[in-house]
């Protein structure tokens, strides 16, 4: 089942948010795919991209883990898969290193 929600700024009307929706989620793994609307802009490879007048579209794989291991490297590339699956294009897709971020966890 897909989710979907549209995101705006706090200061715009929602009919001005653009439509994102929740392609996979697995809270035992800890991963999202997230996509800003269906693919629909064919790429030379054959499958598809988004597209947004507002964003300019966009795909995303968030997963609950900052640093990036051989164990999250291998979760992302199983969620590229599913996505690909379903006809998006990853090769855009960018990997984030978060390791200078600074930030800790702090949780119980």
């Amino acid at each position: 089942t897909t989710a979907e929600l549209v995101v705006a700024p706090d200061f715009l009307p929602t009919f001005l948010g653009g439509p994102y929706w929740v392609v996979a989620y697995d809270e035992a793994e800890g991963y999202a795919l997230v996509s800003n609307g269906a693919p629909t802009v064919p790429t030379e490879n054959g499958l598809c991209v988004t597209s947004s007048p507002f964003s300019g579209g966009g795909l995303w794989i968030f997963t609950r883990r900052w640093q990036q291991d051989q164990e999250t490297a291998d979760l992302v590339e199983e969620v590229r898969g599913m996505a690909e699956d379903l006809g998006f294009d990853t090769s855009r897709l960018n990997s984030v290193d978060q390791t200078a971020c600074g930030w800790s966890y702090r949780g119980g």
